[in-house]
């Protein structure tokens, strides 16, 4: 759940300011790839669920959909065993 933690972290921050530059874009989904590996890999059902939604982030980065990223942010924030990715 590290890893998810990392990702939900810098998330926020790229979309505190309404855009994400390449920069931030990049490190996001390095991170969000790592987080849902980790999850696909070890988890049970919730975290499967949880990974399919990192999944689902990731292609709304690569699109720049800001809505839906910030959407599935609160999605991942929701379902995260601790409340907080």
């Amino acid at each position: 759940l590290a890893k998810l933690g990392d990702f939900g972290r810098a998330l926020r921050e790229g979309l505190a300011d309404g855009e994400i530059d390449p920069v931030e874009r990049a490190v996001i989904a390095e991170l969000g790839a790592e987080a849902a590996a980790g999850l696909h890999d070890h988890g049970g059902p919730l975290m499967q669920r949880l990974a399919e939604d990192v999944d689902r982030s990731l292609d709304a980065l690569e699109r720049g959909d800001w809505d839906a990223l910030s959407a599935m942010l609160r999605r991942i924030e929701a379902g995260s065993p601790s409340g907080e990715p």
